[in-house]
């Protein structure tokens, strides 16, 4: 009951932020928050539809004051500039804050039939696959489904010019978290699926790649992928000012691409 009371407080304090923001047409809370499993660690993820980006950062640090949560932790995506398949998942999964009219409605509208069903065969084959493994379905699917929105963001970013997000400091650390969530989260995928199948022992990351590789978890050209973008994220964590934006958005163009599957 506590926790349920918890709950509606804080998200009754988001709406009472959103509604001063104007150029917001549509909001909602997504994520770790919104399925009730966030950690310390946890980003505060939230999508909202405006076509004044600008108000964003102004969003955040409103939310980061009245919340008393840092600003990096919250990550706004603006749904105007988000794919089909994240428009969905954020719309059928979230919690609606905000709707200064039918605007959900409208970004449903835009979803294609064809999308639905799309994630509905990753379902039934994410299933099939799983199918008597000892392994965490949930964990998994979690973990796959930030790759999937990872992988979603990244193609956006790569849209846009890489000096324009070397010089726009919200641009920037939304492109270099999501870059260092996506390998760690990847990484993470195959040291779950290792451990559950007792396929061996890993020490560093790049163990864990070339153990999936040995075992056919993965392919040849994803193992390689992986390998290359290991001192990425070592990069991203330990040295931010030295990265090199060009390289770094080649990188990113290969882990957007990078599904890192099973290949059996």
């Amino acid at each position: 009951m506590e926790a349920a009371k918890k709950r509606e407080t804080f998200i009754q304090m988001l709406r009472e932020v959103l509604a001063k923001f104007g150029e917001i047409k549509f909001a909602c809370l997504f994520g770790s928050y919104c399925e009730d499993r966030a950690m310390p660690a946890s980003d505060l993820d939230m999508a909202v539809l405006t076509g004044e980006s600008r108000v964003i950062p102004y969003l955040t640090a409103e939310l980061s004051r009245v919340l008393g949560i840092p600003e990096e932790k919250f990550s706004v995506l603006n749904l105007e500039d988000a794919g089909q398949i994240l428009k969905l998942k954020v719309l059928s999964r979230g919690v609606r804050l905000l709707d200064r009219g039918m605007y959900g409605k409208e970004l449903m509208r835009e979803i294609e039939p064809e999308t639905v069903d799309l994630l509905e065969n990753e379902r039934e084959s994410f299933r099939a696959w799983l199918k008597g493994n000892p392994l965490d379905e949930s964990l998994l699917k979690r973990i796959l489904t930030q790759l999937s929105e990872d992988t979603e963001d990244l193609k956006e970013f790569l849209k846009k010019d890489p000096e324009r997000v070397r010089l726009d400091k919200n641009l920037r650390k939304a492109f270099e978290r999501t870059m260092q969530t996506s390998i760690e989260g990847a990484i993470d995928l195959l040291r779950h699926v290792i451990l559950g199948l007792n396929l061996g022992v890993a020490e560093y990351y790049k163990d864990y790649v070339e153990i999936s590789k040995g075992k056919g978890v993965i392919s040849m050209e994803t193992a390689e992928n992986l390998l290359e973008l290991i001192p990425t994220r070592h990069t991203l964590v330990h040295r931010y000012r030295e990265v090199d934006y060009q390289k770094l958005m080649v990188r990113g163009e290969e882990n957007s691409g990078d599904d890192t599957q099973a290949t059996g």
